[in-house]
């Protein structure tokens, strides 16, 4: 009779820990794919910070309404199929840490297995309500490269200009350059930030979404909210430029770099104290309610298996293993290092070394950094700049992201021409360079802008120093990642046309290269 009886009795329901430790593995994965741009990329060392905010924000919300049945019989089966993709994407990921689609791909694959699951789990009402701690992780990707290099540039050239036009009306003699301040003393502001944007920006919108739900602000609060955090953003970086220019030209470049890190500090805690002080002035107004469930409701739902739930978490080790074992495998037959530098005109007249700032070197993150300019007798000057990475993960995102027609527009130069790639004899190799024609200063400018991996791709595909997108999916399919990387860039200035100073380049680039062993 008991054995019947116990026979009888439903099954126990599926713990909720495994499923929720599953969407905590998945967002790890995304976590360490975005980690090198935290670490390297000042405009977004906020994301640090936003899983812990976003598993608070998860756990504000929890536990949300009662569960309802799943409206598909087998939507394990769809989230199955997104967590199959993890392993081609950090195949791809592992050969191109700075492709920013494979890292927005991810975090989508992320925010889709997330929202599945709750939905199955719990219903679409359970979705909806946890949908937006979900949506917040998006906050630490960063925006794609053509978006945030309009964007930035745009809001820095207009920050520059109105700072430079308070200084003068302060009595501080100021004129601007690009996004670069210079003062009557030959002193300048902002050359850091030129290439690296408006950092309070991006963080500005993290803050305001997250102060939006803090104080449960309805869509309208919160879209007015977002709006005044960007611009009381911008309001900062003009107070704080403008005030480090004032420094400058006071107390010498020396109390600039003494108080440049101090001033970040204190832009930082003041976005966030303006930003919460509007929060909780339009919270009065406006106040959402939030419906909660028991946990003894939660407990009734569809949670998980064990089982399935593990199992896909072993999925996801098994993409890091299988993606390090398929690198490791092609690593054994890498081929030699093609390894070269430059063998400076010490001779030329006017040769001499410029020192790189050590700020410079700490932005760059370059292994070796140089930099020299000379001057030949016909009155035309030569500036030139070599940069090297040595292997490592961060090597191609560093070597790539400082390009001409990103950071030359920000020190006040106006891009005319942009010629496509070609390889340049340079003695015994062949190195691709593209070609730019500038105006700034009263001058035209010739850059020639060259960066190649050690291990370069054979064939016609070595000479585009920005690869493509087939380039970057073979980078994968061979094996290649952590390559060294070097770039050389060469700034003249004097010829009466492009063809004239391609002309001497090419004549003087065979003696500038010497390669290494």
């Amino acid at each position: 009779m008991s054995s019947n009886a116990s026979l009888a009795m439903p099954p126990s329901p599926a713990a909720p820990w495994p499923t929720l430790l599953l969407l905590g593995a998945v967002w790890l994965w995304v976590c360490l794919m975005l980690a090198p741009e935290w670490e390297i990329n000042p405009q977004y060392s906020y994301g640090w910070g936003v899983p812990f905010l976003a598993l608070y924000l998860f756990g504000r919300r929890w536990p949300p309404g009662p569960p309802q049945p799943p409206a598909a019989r087998h939507w394990r089966w769809g989230l199955a199929a997104l967590l199959a993709l993890c392993l081609p994407l950090q195949l791809v990921y592992e050969a191109n840490p700075d492709w920013r689609l494979v890292t927005w791909l991810a975090a989508w694959v992320a925010v889709a297995v997330s929202l599945i699951t709750l939905w199955g789990v719990g219903g679409a009402g359970w979705a909806w309500h946890m949908a937006f701690p979900v949506l917040f992780m998006l906050t630490a990707v960063p925006w794609p490269t053509a978006l945030e290099t309009r964007v930035v540039n745009g809001l820095l050239s207009l920050i520059t200009a109105v700072t430079t036009e308070a200084l003068n009306w302060l009595g501080v003699a100021a004129f601007r350059q690009g996004n670069i301040i210079k003062l009557a003393s030959g002193l300048s502001v902002g050359v850091n930030e030129a290439c690296s944007g408006v950092r309070s920006l991006q963080t500005s919108v993290m803050v305001a979404l997250f102060m939006g739900e803090w104080f449960r602000l309805r869509g309208g609060g919160r879209a007015g909210l977002l709006l005044a955090g960007m611009g009381w953003a911008m309001l900062l970086n003009m107070l704080r430029t403008g005030w480090l220019a004032w420094l400058t030209a006071r107390h010498g470049a020396a109390a600039q770099q003494q108080w440049h890190d101090a001033a970040g500090l204190v832009l930082f805690l003041l976005l966030v104290a303006g930003v919460a002080a509007l929060g909780y002035g339009l919270r009065r107004k406006a106040t959402s309610p939030e419906s909660k469930s028991s946990l003894a409701e939660v407990a009734g739902a569809a949670w998980l298996p064990k089982g399935c739930a593990l199992g896909l978490c072993v999925w996801l080790m098994a993409c890091w293993a299988l993606t390090e074992a398929w690198y490791r495998w092609h690593e054994r037959e890498r081929g030699p290092r093609l390894v070269w530098s430059v063998r400076w005109p010490v001779e030329a007249p006017g040769f001499r070394m410029r020192a790189v700032e050590e700020e410079i070197r700490v932005l760059l993150r370059s292994t070796r950094s140089e930099s020299a300019l000379w001057e030949r007798g016909d009155g035309t000057h030569w500036i030139l700049f070599f940069n090297r990475w040595e292997p490592s993960r961060v090597s191609s995102l560093m070597a790539r992201v400082h390009r001409p027609e990103i950071c030359l527009p920000a020190t006040g130069f106006e891009l005319v021409e942009r010629h496509p790639p070609a390889l340049f004899p340079a003695g015994p190799l062949e190195l691709p360079f593209r070609t730019y024609v500038f105006t700034g200063q009263g001058r035209t400018w010739y850059v020639f802008f060259c960066v190649m991996e050690e291990r370069p791709l054979g064939g016609p595909a070595s000479v585009e120093h920005e690869p493509t997108r087939g380039q970057r999916l073979r980078q994968a399919w061979l094996g290649r990642r952590n390559l060294g990387q070097q770039a050389l860039e060469a700034v003249l200035t004097g010829y009466p046309s492009l063809a004239e100073a391609q002309r001497a380049w090419l004549t003087e680039l065979p003696r500038l290269i010497v390669t290494e062993e």
